[in-house]
């Protein structure tokens, strides 16, 4: 068991829910093959992570994107994103979390604090460093070296149909 669970582990938690759910996806499309070819009986299983999905990556207002828009903000912290977090989930967005509908199951704003209810089960999330963690200057870099007056620099960080520009 994880102390505490922050920004790395939601990340973590998000790519496998995403695995899950693809594999979910196959899984179906196979035994309903099955079913056509062979009156296979499809196994059932409470495993649609959909709603969870949408909760955590939905635009506007799901956790991540949430996030984003936060720190593009000057007053950008930990607490206004819990707060904001708390916000939707008081404005009658579907964020319940039930046996059939995974969401955000809790918000404490004092101590920073959220739970998603992941495949597996509840989790709770430290939001503390979320903000700080999440301005990433990667992409500005990138475009750096994607014009670097490097050749090998502006042929390996280009996009394709790019190669060869250089002006840095």
């Amino acid at each position: 068991s994880v102390a505490k669970n922050g920004f790395e582990q939601i990340n973590i938690n998000y790519t496998n829910d995403k695995l899950q759910q693809l594999y979910n996806e196959m899984l179906y499309a196979e035994q309903e093959e099955y079913r056509k070819e062979f009156g296979w009986q499809p196994i059932e299983f409470d495993t649609d992570l959909k709603d969870l999905l949408a909760v955590i990556e939905g635009k506007p207002e799901g956790v991540l994107p949430l996030l984003d828009n936060v720190c593009y903000r000057q007053t950008a912290s930990d607490a206004v994103f819990v707060m904001e977090l708390g916000t939707y989930t008081n404005s009658g967005t579907p964020r319940a979390s039930t046996r059939k509908t995974r969401g955000i199951h809790s918000i404490d704003p004092d101590k920073l604090k959220f739970g998603l209810h992941h495949a597996p089960g509840p989790v709770d999330y430290s939001a503390k460093g979320f903000v700080i963690k999440n301005r990433d200057i990667l992409a500005s870099a990138l475009e750096l070296l994607m014009v670097s007056s490097s050749s090998l620099c502006a042929e390996l960080f280009s996009t394709p149909g790019q190669k060869g520009q250089t002006s840095v």
